[in-house]
């Protein structure tokens, strides 16, 4: 989608290939104000980069939620200056990234809820045998804090008479 704006958010010009993603139909939009268009708040923060384009002549970029078709999309806006007071916005669907990043989300917390219930050590280490991660099961078995061993070499927790052993 792209949009031409005036810095006060009168709709002036716009484009799409896919018209279902527009919020309002495009003979709503032209000549109207986005305070008129778009939710409250949201109206408000396109306003404000608005400004700060113009202003700095610098991109701005938002990013925001609508709900469209009983759907709701994920948008990014990239704000640049266009002539005398304009800006034009480009504006992608990022749902599908954002999806995405959810569910990545969801399973790193799975993941980290697997290892932290763990009732064996479970720890990460550079070559150095410094420790980058422990879970719960380690500092018990170690008597220290996930603080304590955190950027400490695993093998100054094993005693000089095991160390061959355990290397």
């Amino acid at each position: 989608l792209m949009f031409l704006l005036t810095k006060d958010g009168v709709y002036l010009d716009y484009h799409t290939q896919n018209p279902h993603l527009l919020f309002r139909p495009p003979e709503a939009l032209m000549d109207r104000n986005l305070r008129q268009i778009l939710p409250g708040g949201l109206a408000e923060k396109f306003l404000a980069r608005f400004e700060e384009v113009c202003r700095t002549g610098e991109i701005q970029v938002v990013e925001y939620s609508l709900g469209i078709d009983g759907e709701n999309r994920c948008f990014e806006a990239r704000v640049v200056p266009s002539g005398v007071e304009k800006v034009m916005c480009v504006v992608r669907d990022i749902t599908e990234y954002k999806e995405a990043e959810k569910a990545l989300r969801q399973t790193e917390q799975r993941y980290r809820e697997v290892v932290e219930t763990q009732t064996d050590l479970v720890c990460r280490i550079l070559p150095d045998t410094t420790l980058t991660f422990v879970n719960e099961a380690c500092c018990r078995f170690v008597g220290r804090k996930r603080e304590e061993l955190i950027g400490r070499r695993f093998l100054g927790f094993i005693p000089k008479s095991l160390r061959k052993t355990v290397m």
